[in-house]
């Protein structure tokens, strides 16, 4: 197991990635380490815990094709051997990885998931489209128009930028607790020749709204990544935002789009092997978590992120695990610490308060969380 540069990762990236987030690996602050066999590992040691962003990319070879997660076996044990002792926990996986992760003695906790949308069929129709498109309706009549638009357009619109920039901003200074660390790193700046920008503006030509979609490796599916919406905006801004995004990415040859997974809606432990649970269910981990996530939707609107997806004609909901290899409650317990540590929380009220006049606009966002 070797350690490799972000340029090398960037390049498997671009034609192996298939986790949706897969791209924040070259956006946060990550270790990588690649196989005897071309596997590749973004890891962040914190508090004697390593912590496993995602799902490791495939060598080469296997770069786009289906493949059986037991190939990654050698792998695993190389990259147990590698790493500093201590718990190693695998960070917001699929199904497929956490069962190979579950049959080597992990034990998975399923924390959230993921809409996909069909891009040849996202259209709402019938009476259970009738909200969405009289929201979308009432922007237009409002004069809400959406453009389409490289991060390097932006980039070199100085005027422009600053407006996608107050709103994000602003978007930062609106929840009681900011996470900017591990996996809800952002930086809408970068990979500017490959993620695409959709711009809601008003009657006046202001921008009001932002949505940011990624591409999933060398896959036909975007992952549309942030929205911010002024709270000037008129109703349906961003039913309005993300059909366009929609209808746009698929003329250019998009399937399918992930509406960004949400997160401590559905905590459960029933997706292990009884070998794994035996007499060590981690009883403790889970309580800390069920007591942490109560905790976290107070600061973040979890069931309306939900009723918001399901308006749009979602595909599948895809469950999204963390797994965790420990003997322990003491294991588990660190992992849930380290995982809230790395996320760098920060209370944005005494910020806020400090530093942001009350009359400027409130945002919403559907962000991505781990």
């Amino acid at each position: 197991m070797k350690k490799v540069d972000q340029a090398r990762v960037l390049n498997r990236l671009r034609i192996a990635a298939f986790n949706s987030s897969h791209y924040v690996w070259v956006v946060s602050d990550f270790d990588f380490y690649e196989s005897s066999g071309g596997w590749l590992f973004a890891v962040v040691r914190k508090w004697g815990v390593n912590l496993v962003a995602l799902e490791p990319l495939p060598p080469e070879h296997l770069a786009g094709k289906k493949f059986d997660w037991g190939e990654c076996t050698t792998a695993m044990k190389e990259l147990a051997v590698g790493l500093k002792p201590g718990p190693i926990a695998f960070i917001s996986i699929g199904e497929k990885f956490a069962a190979f992760l579950n049959s080597h003695g992990f034990f998975n906790l399923q924390i959230g998931v993921e809409p996909w949308v069909n891009l040849s069929n996202f259209l709402p129709t019938g009476n259970r489209g009738k909200g969405i498109r009289a929201a979308k309706n009432q922007a237009v009549r409002w004069g809400v128009s959406v453009q389409a638009i490289y991060p390097h357009q932006i980039i070199q619109n100085e005027s422009l930028r600053t407006q996608v920039q107050d709103l994000e901003n602003e978007f930062h200074h609106q929840t009681l607790i900011d996470l900017r660390g591990f996996l809800l790193k952002t930086d809408p700046w970068k990979l500017a020749d490959e993620r695409r920008f959709f711009l809601a503006r008003n009657s006046s030509g202001r921008v009001i709204g932002v949505m940011i979609a990624t591409p999933i490796g060398n896959t036909e599916g975007w992952y549309l990544e942030d929205m911010w919406i002024s709270a000037q905006a008129p109703r349906g801004t961003g039913e309005l935002l993300t059909l366009e995004s929609m209808a746009f990415l698929h003329s250019k040859g998009a399937e399918r789009v992930s509406l960004g997974l949400v997160p401590l809606v559905s905590i459960q432990s029933n997706f292990n092997t009884p070998e794994v649970i035996g007499h060590h269910k981690p009883r403790l981990f889970l309580q800390v978590t069920h007591a942490m996530a109560a905790v976290f939707k107070r600061f973040y609107n979890a069931e309306g992120l939900i009723l918001f997806r399901k308006r749009f004609h979602v595909a599948y909901w895809a469950p999204s695990f963390i797994s965790v290899q420990g003997k322990t409650s003491w294991s588990w317990f660190r992992v849930v610490c380290a995982l809230v540590a790395v996320h760098k929380p920060t209370f944005v009220f005494w910020r806020a308060s400090r530093s942001i006049p009350s009359s400027q606009n409130t945002l919403v966002s559907d962000r991505r969380a781990a």
